[in-house]
């Protein structure tokens, strides 16, 4: 239990908790940090608020990288059928979703409030599909000039 717990936090938690930051005066980022080296004491520490940033910015993932949470049990394929294998395993109920068997116009309408099925004009009259275009790529280029 204690490792699902630890790899929860570390994969949903961002680089550094808006609790950790005492203050942002004078072009200066006052916050808490581990010192790992000495037993994870916390100290305070200040950096100019441009290197505060660069620190911060090296813990967004570039593009193509996926975070860990959408691998294993948080993979989309299994994600339904192994995390209730594991609420079932640390014996919590497996809860039914909320949202099956419902359309992702009503699901959008049931989460969030927004009918898109609603005229964003007059707000009365219903949105009408009139076509569906499935795996739709532009006319191939005709003209030879065009280079890649």
């Amino acid at each position: 239990m204690n490792i699902v717990k630890y790899l929860a936090r570390y994969a949903h938690l961002v680089a550094i908790d808006n609790s950790r930051i005492l203050s942002v005066e004078n072009d200066n980022v006052n916050f808490l940090w581990k010192n790992y080296k000495n037993h994870g004491l916390t100290k305070p520490m200040q950096l100019p608020a441009q290197e505060f940033i660069q620190c911060f910015l090296l813990h967004i993932l570039p593009k193509g990288f996926c975070k860990i949470r959408y691998y294993g049990i948080f993979a989309s394929r299994n994600r339904t059928a192994l995390l209730a294998q594991c609420r079932t395993a640390i014996g919590l109920p497996v809860v039914a979703s909320k949202y099956k068997g419902l359309s992702w116009q009503q699901i959008l309408l049931k989460a969030c409030g927004v009918n898109v099925l609603q005229c964003p004009a007059c707000l009365i009259g219903k949105m009408k599909t009139i076509l569906v275009m499935e795996n739709f790529r532009g006319p191939p280029e005709t003209n030879a000039n065009n280079v890649l």
